[in-house]
């Protein structure tokens, strides 16, 4: 009997929908995609073994609360929040997975607006890559529930296009996939301040100048991306 394909995807979601909040104008979706063929069990070992030696390492790494210098990495020195960033970002670039990420700027505080604006750019996404996508027998995605819209429309965007789908939740710190996807939504701010100039200080103060934080992070994480 022919074994199922299944690909597996770990989905974050940027967690606000407040347009007033100007640290984060956009609302973002991140996903990991990993084909069943991929193995990352070594990487992530490597990974945690960082972490492990690293001040702070006891968490799991969010990447929001690391740039802002929130709970739980508040009062820790920058550059303690900086290797455990870079910690992440390099098991990113390294594992075998391709990346995805959708966003729209936040332009109203109108949360049904918003999911129905992220709906389209997904259902878009997934046009583009059906070929790819149909290759697979099910879809399987991990998610922490963060925010109880996004599943279903998630379910109800995928199997529009006739894809079986099924959602497993599961806890950022239990998933470094879940951790990674956090990272493409931080990634995708930071993207859209690329592009719009806007920087604050307290990013710049992180990750470098523009130069920098292009070549660094946003450069090879594009390369990553299905």
């Amino acid at each position: 009997m022919k074994r199922k394909r299944v690909l597996k995807i770990s989905l974050d979601e940027s967690g606000d929908y407040d347009s007033r909040d100007r640290s984060c104008p956009i609302y973002a979706l991140g996903m990991v995609l990993l084909s069943p063929e991929a193995d990352v069990s070594q990487d992530e070992r490597y990974f945690k073994r960082r972490l492990s030696k690293m001040e702070g390492g006891e968490y799991f790494v969010h990447t929001g609360n690391l740039v802002r210098n929130e709970e739980p990495y508040k009062g820790m020195l920058r550059e303690d929040r900086q290797k455990l960033f870079w910690a992440l970002a390099f098991y990113a670039f390294k594992i075998p997975a391709s990346f995805a990420v959708i966003y729209c700027r936040k332009e109203s505080a109108d949360r049904l607006l918003l999911l129905s604006r992220i709906s389209r750019r997904l259902s878009s996404w997934i046009e583009e890559h059906l070929k790819y996508l149909k290759e697979f027998d099910e879809i399987e995605v991990s998610y922490d529930y963060g925010q109880s819209e996004i599943a279903p429309m998630v379910i109800d965007v995928f199997r529009d296009f006739g894809l079986s789908i099924m959602f497993v939740k599961r806890e950022q710190s239990e998933s470094t996939l879940l951790q990674v996807a956090d990272l493409l939504c931080e990634y995708a701010l930071l993207q859209f301040k690329f592009d719009e100039g806007n920087f604050t200080h307290g990013e710049q103060a992180f990750f470098g100048l523009r130069g920098k934080i292009k070549k660094d992070l946003l450069s090879p994480i594009k390369k990553k991306l299905l």
